[in-house]
């Protein structure tokens, strides 16, 4: 009787799903074989509420990216925070910064756990815009020993006219211009680096820019 061996391709299609809560010890264990785990890094992420207008259907998209860098983030770093803070059509105007530096979260969970409530759109006209949330980070005193990254997401098309990153006390800056938008004219000094994420965003883009943040680190 002969035996026949037959092969069979497989044909992997790699998207980009929702993360999930997971053991981290052990993807910690596994990704230091494969890159190195940062220690220390707190990040403050700051959300576009604005330039979508009142679309919460791209404010979701927007959501989604954040929520998968934070995943990204947080398997590859130990010891480290992440907080969100937001400007636009939001209850505190312009931006929110001593509040979310306060609520710093140490995991993906704890992080994931208060996206939802603070970035949902306030339901009035009254909003804060993309220069407003930049002029007010520049201005800001009270970041020392809470947060060394800032990670600012913009929508927006046209920042010729508005102000530069320029803190200098920041080990990193990234800028994130989402939807493709260009935004490097946001920022100004060495600390800081811009990146480029589509609206339909894939894992090589969230890597991107989680990569962006810890390789200052």
């Amino acid at each position: 009787m002969h035996m026949f061996l037959s092969c069979a391709i497989l044909a992997i299609f790699i998207t980009v799903s929702e993360p999930v809560p997971t053991n981290n010890k052990k993807q910690k264990d596994v990704l230091k074989d494969v890159v190195p785990i940062k220690d220390n890094v707190n990040c403050l992420v700051v959300a576009d509420l604005y330039n979508f207008g009142k679309n919460e259907t791209r404010y979701a998209q927007e959501r989604r990216l954040i929520k998968f860098v934070a995943s990204r983030f947080f398997e590859r770093t130990d010891v480290s925070t992440m907080g969100i803070a937001t400007y636009g059509y939001v209850p505190e105007l312009p931006i929110n910064l001593n509040k979310a530096l306060d609520r710093m979260a140490v995991s993906y969970d704890e992080f994931a756990k208060n996206l939802e409530p603070n970035t949902q759109l306030r339901s009035t006209n009254e909003h804060s815009n993309t220069a407003q949330a930049l002029y007010e980070i520049n201005v800001f005193k009270q970041l020392k020993g809470r947060a060394n990254c800032l990670v600012f997401i913009s929508a927006q098309q046209n920042t010729k006219h508005v102000p530069r990153l320029f803190i200098p006390w920041w080990n990193r800056i990234v800028v994130v211009g989402f939807d493709n938008t260009d935004v490097t004219e946001v920022i100004r000094l060495t600390p800081s680096v811009s990146v480029q994420v589509p609206y339909k965003f894939r894992s090589k883009n969230v890597h991107e820019v989680v990569d962006k943040i810890l390789e200052a680190f």
